[in-house]
């Protein structure tokens, strides 16, 4: 008769961890889509600070903007790919 005390309480382990993790990784998420805006914020500042720049006719730093604009562009990609996978795994569990 032992066996279902001790049955429940690893269930109940496993549902509070669980419980951790799911808020845990719901934190995780917000702070990702936090981040992933202000790079989106960041990125359309820097085209249009390269729209500017080229109306003006300058080449200054142009092609440092097109370099900084593709890795914002390559870092939002990875944030919303990390993003859509926590949400899966929040659908899912």
């Amino acid at each position: 008769m032992s066996y279902l005390p001790e049955k429940l309480e690893e269930i109940e382990m496993k549902v509070k961890r669980l419980v951790e993790e799911n808020k845990r990784l719901t934190d995780m998420s917000a702070n990702l889509q936090e981040e992933n805006n202000r790079l989106k914020f960041r990125l359309a500042e820097a085209e249009e600070h390269g729209i500017q720049a080229k109306a003006a006719g300058t080449n200054t730093g142009n092609g440092n903007n097109s370099v900084a604009i593709t890795q914002l562009k390559e870092k939002i990609d990875s944030y919303t790919e990390e993003i859509d996978k926590c949400i899966e795994w929040l659908s899912n569990n």
